[in-house]
């Protein structure tokens, strides 16, 4: 039987579940390439902070069996639209998930990006708003700084509600809202790297949230967990100072939504129609869209997104989908990539819960040490 070859682009949980469930319920000539941006597929091990060694492990776990399929391979380090072609990955495979993420979150690109707790905007909101994508007790706040990337509305808003300036909004899950009552976050920072003085400052909450403007952030500091956002700031009498603004959980920033060119957009999500992309209001067989790329954080779920998406490449299956027209090796072999190979998920993830344990889970006792510390590595 001849192979069907389905890419899937994006490794986070909506990426990795449609891999799981077509890797389960398929057919054995299904064969499946994840690309994503990251060299590993490790980034929602550490996106939820709080989420506990037995969660992170199961997850790990899911990786692992994904990576570890003969009938799958993962492809670090492909951006598509900028080392990789979209038209020219709809022409190699048979089929196309993309499970990019909610398309407005940028990466911060700094070293120590990876570390535990820096997240997304999306998260955070996906969180407030009760989505099912996202568990109650995945937002760590026992913590007591955060740092939100970037000022905007949405920041802003969402500064308030977690330093409970404003209250908890009507209809948050009652888990959600318990956890926030009991939040020990006592203050939250929007760094914003414009030096703008008209910039919402948040009056009347200085000691709660504030806006540090003119900073422009340049790494991540703390061993496995962020500690603080270290930045650059211009002096009035023009010197460069370095600034470390302390958070232990920190949200990335967002920008204008990046979709692959050519498809129908609602506002800043991709348009979909029973799974499918649509394309000049034209429902695409082959090409389906999982998880944020396509919804809000807070409307839907990744399993239901899942079973529209197996739905929808089964019925397109049967009803013959375009056969794929170029050697399915050549893209990420273009954009400098190799299929991944010898690395364990669940090893990655003992190494850093080991390494978490030495450090505590109460930061700000020997906060100078440790920026000291970081300095040296």
């Amino acid at each position: 039987m001849i192979p069907v070859r389905v890419a899937i682009i994006g490794a986070g949980p909506a990426g990795l579940g449609v891999a799981t469930r077509l890797l389960a319920e398929a057919g054995d000539s299904l064969h499946i390439d994840i690309l994503d941006r990251d060299a590993r597929p490790d980034a929602l091990l550490r996106h939820g902070p709080a989420a506990g060694a037995d969660r992170l492990l199961r997850t790990a776990a899911q990786v692992d069996a994904v990576l570890a399929h003969p009938r799958s391979r993962y492809f670090g380090g492909v951006a598509i639209g900028e080392n990789a072609d979209f038209a020219a990955l709809t022409s190699a495979y048979h089929a196309v998930v993309i499970a990019t993420g909610a398309p407005t979150d940028l990466p911060l690109s700094l070293p120590g990006d990876d570390a535990v707790g820096v997240g997304t905007l999306s998260h955070i909101e996906g969180w407030l708003a009760g989505g099912s994508d996202v568990d109650a007790d995945e937002l760590d706040l026992e913590v007591d700084s955060a740092i939100l990337v970037g000022w905007s509305a949405r920041t802003v808003r969402a500064a308030r509600i977690l330093a409970r300036v404003d209250p908890i909004p009507t209809g948050t899950p009652a888990a959600v809202s318990r956890r926030l009552a009991a939040s020990g976050l006592r203050r939250v920072t929007i760094v914003d790297a414009r030096d703008r003085t008209d910039l919402d400052d948040v009056a009347a909450t200085p000691d709660a949230v504030t806006v540090a403007h003119g900073l422009t952030p340049i790494a991540v500091v703390g061993r496995n967990r962020a500690r603080a956002l270290r930045t650059l700031r211009r002096a009035a009498d023009g010197r460069t100072l370095v600034t470390d603004v302390r958070a232990q959980l920190l949200a990335r920033p967002f920008g204008p939504a990046r979709h692959p060119s050519g498809l129908d957009a609602d506002g800043a999500v991709l348009t979909r129609v029973a799974g499918r992309a649509v394309r000049d209001g034209a429902p695409q067989n082959g090409v389906y869209l999982a998880g944020w790329v396509a919804r809000s954080p807070g409307v839907g779920s990744h399993a239901a997104d899942h079973d529209a998406v197996l739905t929808a490449l089964d019925d397109d299956l049967t009803a013959g989908l375009a056969a794929a027209t170029s050697d399915v090796d050549r893209l990420p072999a273009a954009a400098g990539s190799r299929p991944l190979t010898g690395w364990s998920a669940v090893e990655a993830t003992e190494r850093l819960l080991e390494r978490f344990a030495t450090e505590g889970t109460h930061p700000l006792a020997d906060y100078h040490r440790l920026v000291d510390e970081a300095d040296d590595d």
